[in-house]
């Protein structure tokens, strides 16, 4: 085994063996069998990655997780800790978690599930009062910008620059999204995300997971317990979590559920659903970055989402008249 992986395991750990655990767009994943010294036997969980993204990637899912662990740690499997490989040819960066073994064909009660997502989104507090995370963490293989900021539009702001911005260099600019994005960050983020804090209104940073769509929770086989990973956290606007569910197959429906589990949305009310369709473009253009005919399919809906936006909150501005 290799020496660093081995110092993060228990002291005395011996591997026993170990298989592949799953499957990964970006990472190779593996379960180790371990030995340790009271000669009882334990199952951990390994994901590997190379070069710099894969740095990124799992030193920022470690400390999303272990963030999330300590609000709730039935809700995440516990972390132990990342680094990087020694014995590599490559420069192979690690991440070791609790290995977890989860139910193949029984999905958790939607209830139950958002009744603790919203728990953690409502007991995970920022250490400073501001939006943002200590390190970078990613949505896939896509680094977020999580410069620690007071306002939560500036946040949004430099979330989504950061996705439209490799989005432009891996696709190519596209003209009528950069004008729509770059009304949007003049007019739309200002206007729309504003109203959350005008008027005597405070917005609080709560800890989401970043990336909560259907692959990434479940249920564990032994506890029966329900169960989240691959967390790419940040401080945000709890409403933030939900702007994925927009669109990802099986999830518009958890919307409502949540906001009538949590007590509804946020003041203006009336303004849920466009703050919604704005949160979700990050989203889409993240999809976009990753490519294939869902990313295409995805940056233009995007485009018609934030058209839409700039329409209804910046109606002097003319925009081009080309369809998408």
């Amino acid at each position: 085994m290799d020496e660093a992986v081995l110092e993060v395991l228990p002291k005395g750990a011996q591997l026993v063996s170990s298989e592949q655990a799953g499957s990964s767009d970006w990472t190779v994943t593996t379960s180790l069998s371990v030995l340790l010294p009271d000669k009882s036997t334990k199952r951990f969980f390994l994901k590997a990655a190379e070069g710099e993204t894969g740095k990124t990637m799992l030193r920022g899912e470690f400390i999303a997780t272990t963030e999330i662990h300590k609000v709730m740690p039935t809700f995440i499997p516990k972390p132990y800790g990342w680094g990087k490989m020694q014995s590599t040819s490559k420069d192979t960066y690690f991440f070791i978690g609790e290995f977890r073994r989860l139910e193949r064909d029984l999905r958790p009660d939607k209830t139950a599930f958002l009744k603790r997502l919203i728990e953690l989104h409502q007991t995970g507090t920022s250490p400073n009062g501001k939006f943002g995370f200590s390190v970078e963490t990613c949505d896939g293989a896509v680094p977020h910008d999580v410069t620690w900021q007071s306002n939560w539009g500036d946040f949004y702001a430099r979330l989504l620059q950061r996705v439209a911005g490799l989005d432009a260099h891996i696709n190519g600019h596209w003209k009528f999204l950069d004008t729509v994005l770059s009304i949007t960050y003049s007019h739309v983020i200002p206007r729309l995300l504003g109203a959350l804090s005008s008027s005597g209104r405070t917005l609080k940073p709560s800890l989401i997971h970043g990336d909560m769509c259907e692959p990434n929770y479940g249920i564990d086989a032994d506890t029966h317990e329900i169960l989240i990973w691959d967390a790419s956290s940040y401080y945000a606007h709890f409403e933030m979590e939900m702007g994925v569910w927009r669109w990802v197959p099986l999830m518009p429906p958890f919307i409502q559920a949540y906001l009538d589990l949590c007590g509804g949305p946020s003041e203006p009310v009336e303004e849920f659903d466009d703050r919604n369709r704005l949160y979700s473009v990050k989203t889409k253009l993240n999809c976009s970055v990753d490519g294939g005919e869902e990313g295409k399919k995805m940056r233009i809906v995007a485009y018609n989402d934030l058209r839409f936006l700039c329409e209804k909150y910046a109606p002097e501005i003319e925009l081009p008249k080309e369809a998408a």
